[in-house]
């Protein structure tokens, strides 16, 4: 082992691989490469909820992506060194590095030239993942020993899809790995919380809702280099069983810088604008957006007024949705939400539960609102801008949600003393053989509800 060390030591090379502006890129929002020197730079996006942005002067590795260096065929890299510029990484722990690397260097929040990277004992290839905070890359170096004319095969490692949806509570089945390789396989979750994976068999057990990316690994062997494949997986919460409505989700199909399908804006738009609300989308996600903000606070009071939602026969009815404000001045005492009945003129006022943080464009979700004043009735809601000169908060809203539950259509059935036993299902007819569910259960004057299994 020594002797083999030295030689690498005796043969090592550098390259600059990355120095501002120097690469040239290409790709698209998902994933971004480059080829300097036989050395192949990957930015995958993986499951970063962040568009990337093509590298320029740096490279900004976002939270939840990855970030890879291949050597060429045969090289091994010992060392590689890089340069960062106004990350938001404090800490070499804020991301992962691959098996048999080893971190060196520091990261600081006041600092904003650093060297930081990893040591290995020879490999053709350097990945950093589970990143936690953002790191901007302006510089890299590599110490590496050039191939020895052996070269090995890609692993050759895919799954059929990049991302996954699943909704908890349903049955999820893995996809196949598709690979060259014949190293072992192993996989991992990024997210156990979510989702945990076998380290074996790839299989998957769901486990909360959320986004995780299951990785495949195989290491380098004599016939093939080290590869990995991977795969997003979302984990969607299930629509409550009491929905009534649900409107301007995140993944609406609506067009950006137009109103949502179905609603409506009233007020007097401010001279120098041309709306007050409007669709927007950013990386790939929806919200109805409000704001009066052009050059300074101008006045408005308009409302987002939805499509008519039918509360027909239904009870104990509320609503909920998320929101976000990052600056906040005015936007608790002239923004709101309100509610009128289909036909009406006149509006109510509704309290807000829980308004969003300020400083960060951060959702929180309203709490619940009552409606049941307004159970049984077609109603509408208005969401409230309001601004002035003191102020005009940008306001962003989304996953508004009705919920209610539907009254009994049979509450009490009489029969004479004398009938029979009968049984009817919850809209009132008869049911000659009740299985499996709630039904109403009549003998003489006494009417019950039981649940037949």
């Amino acid at each position: 082992m020594c002797c083999a060390l030295g030689a690498l030591a005796m043969n090592a090379e550098t390259a600059t691989i990355l120095d501002g502006a120097s690469a040239t890129w290409a790709g698209d929002a998902n994933s971004y490469t480059t080829t300097v020197d036989g050395f192949k730079i990957t930015l995958d996006k993986a499951s970063s909820s962040t568009d990337l942005v093509a590298p320029g002067e740096h490279i900004r590795v976002y939270v939840g992506s990855v970030f890879t260096i291949q050597a060429p065929a045969g090289a091994k890299m010992t060392k590689v060194t890089m340069t960062e510029i106004h990350s938001k990484a404090t800490a070499l722990t804020d991301m992962s590095w691959s098996e048999g690397w080893t971190a060196f260097g520091s990261l600081t929040s006041s600092t904003k030239a650093e060297e930081f990277g990893a040591t290995s004992a020879g490999l053709n290839t350097l990945e950093i993942s589970d990143v936690k905070k953002q790191v901007r890359i302006s510089k890299i170096v590599v110490e590496y020993t050039p191939g020895t004319g052996v070269v090995k095969d890609d692993a050759g490692m895919s799954f059929p899809q990049a991302t996954y949806t699943v909704t908890l509570g349903d049955e999820f089945t893995a996809p196949r790995l598709t690979k060259m390789t014949d190293g072992a396989v192993t996989y991992t979750s990024s997210v156990p919380e979510v989702a945990t994976v076998d380290a074996t068999s790839g299989a998957v057990t769901i486990v909360a809702a959320g986004t995780t990316v299951i990785t495949a690994s195989a290491p380098e062997t004599d016939d093939f280099y080290a590869g990995t494949a991977k795969y997003t997986l979302v984990v969607e919460e299930p629509a409550p069983d009491n929905l009534v409505a649900s409107l301007l989700g995140e993944d609406d199909a609506n067009t950006a810088n137009e109103m949502p399908t179905g609603w409506t804006v009233s007020g007097t738009i401010p001279e120098g604008l041309t709306y007050v609300w409007t669709w927007k989308v950013y990386n790939k996600k929806g919200y109805l957006n409000g704001s009066a903000y052009k050059g300074g606070a101008l006045e408005a009071d308009v409302l987002a007024v939805s499509p008519v939602i039918d509360l027909t026969g239904k009870k104990n009815v509320t609503m909920s949705f998320d929101h976000a404000a990052k600056f906040q001045t005015t936007l608790k005492t002239l923004c709101g939400v309100q509610v009128r009945e289909q036909g009406a003129t006149e509006w109510t006022a509704l309290v807000i539960p829980t308004w969003p943080e300020a400083g960060a464009w951060t959702f929180a979700n309203s709490g619940s609102i009552s409606l049941e004043a307004f159970a049984g009735k077609k109603i509408e809601i208005a969401f409230k801008y309001g601004s002035s000169a003191a102020g005009a908060d940008t306001w962003e809203i989304k996953n508004l949600q009705v919920l209610g539950d539907t009254e009994q259509a049979v509450e009490t059935i009489v029969a004479d003393e004398n009938a029979p036993v009968k049984y009817y299902n919850l809209q009132g007819v008869e049911v000659a053989n009740p299985q499996n569910g709630l039904f109403i259960r009549v003998q003489g004057k006494k009417a019950t509800k039981v649940l037949v299994k």
